[in-house]
Formats: structure tokens, C-alpha cells, sequence
């Protein structure tokens, strides 16, 4: 597979900010990429100044003024990067920090550039799985993948799943998962999506021959459309991140994203087709 150049971080005022930078330094490692920080002050929150909205923590009410938010996010900015800083240098990894304001989602497709995963969180207060992986598919057309961070997500310790159908970006799946568990000394576990037995089988040896033999790996099949079953497969193995195919079954739905996002409690990277 071609390595991305660049693993880019949406950041904003949700989600869970450690969580977010984890998994793109775990993503960077692996890949060999180096780290882009994008922080959104969101238009839509300035929009909401001047509504007669508490003040937070100021311990008495008042207008919800543009200085106050522009302050605010403008301190979560600076603590974003200061903890992206901090854990570039321990990982030795190199970066960059933008802060801009706009519309989330037209800076994400602006800000993307070919061949690079661009990572985002989704949160219960914020954007859902659902309406982030719909704007990634259909317009950040330059990314050559997506990672989303659920509400629940953690890199924990755990096995790394890759979700292969058996195509082209199948074994692009097993590839980066692959470099993932060898550099996290973890269990590679895939999944092989099919119809047939006899198909899942063959998915299953040609992922055996792409990991090598220095990986420990593990098989599962599902077969059919087996939506329920690999949500049902993810809460049992407790991934520390799951590497699938963004235009495969079942995630070309997605609903089906946003469901498996809950499921797994842990990144899921979805990686795109590759250009011919």
C-alpha cells in the first residue's frame, strides 16, 4: 500500500482530545507519517454570541459574548497543541499546529490533501459517526482514508482487527493493520467478509501471506451480511483499533459505521480504494 504522508487531526471544542492524539501518533508510527493538527473555531459556535447563554465557569450568568468564546477556544487551542508538542517529542514524530475558523466541514475537505488520513472525533454533544463518515465519503475525495474516534473510543491494549472482503482494499487493510500490531507487539486478528466458506478461506490465507510470519495472527469468518455478527465479533475481542474498507461491506453504509464505531469502543480506520 502507499504509506499516507501526513496524518491530519480535526480538533475542536468536543470529544475527547488525548484520545484523538493517541490513536493519530499510534496511526503515525506505524505509517510513518508525520502529524498535522487542524484546530476549528467553529463559525457555528460564534453565531450562537450574544445569547442570553450562562457564561460557564464564571459562577453567575451573562451574555455569551465573541471575546468570551474567541477566549475559550482560544485556550483549548493552545492546550491542544501544547499536548500534540508533547507527545510528537516523545514519539519522535514531526508536526504541524494550524488554528483557523470556518465552517468544520468545508476546512476538513480544504485542509486534506492527497494520500492523507484525516482523523475526527464524534461525540455524543458534537458530530455523529453517521454525518462525519457521509461528509468524509462524499467530499474529501483527496483523503486516502478516515479515522473516527467515537464518544467510548480508547487505545487500549488488545488485538488489532483488519476487516478484509477480500479486494484490493482488503489487503490494504491487512497491511496497515499489520504495521500497526507489530509496532504495538499485539495479535492481529482478521475478519473475512464473504459469502462463501471457500471464499473466506482463501481471504484468510491471502492475509496470512501478506502479515508474514513474524506477526502472531488470528482468523475469524462472517458470512453473508453479517452486520450484527461483526459488531457482535469487535465487543468481544476488545480491539485497541480496527482497519477497514471505507467503499467495502458493510461500511459503504453509514449507519453501519456509526453502529461498529460503538461496537469496537476503539479507532476505526477506514481506508479508501486505492486511485488507478
Amino acid at each position: 500500500m502507499s504509506l499516507p504522508r501526513r496524518i491530519v487531526v480535526m480538533l475542536g471544542g468536543h470529544g475527547d482530545v488525548d484520545a484523538a492524539l493517541e490513536a493519530a501518533a499510534m496511526l503515525a508510527g506505524a505509517t510513518g507519517a508525520h502529524l498535522a493538527g487542524l484546530f476549528v473555531e467553529d463559525q457555528e459556535l460564534f453565531d450562537l454570541a450574544g445569547l442570553p447563554l450562562a457564561a460557564t465557569g464564571s459562577g453567575r450568568t451573562g451574555p455569551l459574548t465573541m471575546d468570551l468564546m474567541e477566549k475559550a477556544l482560544r485556550s483549548q487551542a493552545r492546550t491542544c497543541r501544547r499536548l500534540m508538542a508533547d507527545l510528537a517529542g516523545r514519539a519522535h514524530l514531526a508536526f504541524e499546529f494550524e488554528t483557523v475558523r470556518g465552517d468544520r466541514r468545508a476546512l476538513m475537505a480544504e485542509a486534506t490533501l492527497a494520500g492523507d488520513i484525516v482523523l475526527c472525533q464524534t461525540s455524543l454533544g458534537g458530530p455523529g459517526a453517521d454525518e462525519v463518515i457521509a461528509h468524509a465519503r462524499h467530499n474529501v475525495r483527496a483523503a486516502a482514508g478516515v479515522a473516527l474516534i467515537g464518544p467510548l473510543a480508547r487505545l487500549r491494549p488488545g488485538p488489532v482487527v483488519a476487516i478484509d472482503d477480500g479486494d484490493e482494499t482488503g489487503r490494504q487493510t491487512v497491511t496497515l493493520a499489520a504495521r500497526i500490531a507489530a509496532r504495538r507487539h499485539e495479535t492481529l486478528i482478521v475478519v473475512a467478509l464473504a459469502n462463501e466458506r471457500q471464499s473466506a478461506e482463501a481471504t484468510i490465507e491471502r492475509a496470512r501471506a501478506i502479515a508474514g510470519r513474524g506477526i502472531a495472527m488470528a482468523a475469524r469468518m462472517v458470512l453473508g451480511d453479517g452486520t450484527a455478527r461483526l459488531a457482535e465479533a469487535l465487543i468481544e475481542v476488545q480491539p485497541c483499533c480496527v482497519v477497514a474498507d471505507l467503499e467495502g461491506r458493510p461500511f459503504v453504509d453509514d449507519a453501519a459505521v456509526a453502529l461498529l464505531v460503538r461496537a469496537a469502543r476503539a479507532p476505526l480506520i477506514l481506508l479508501r480504494r486505492p486511485a488507478r
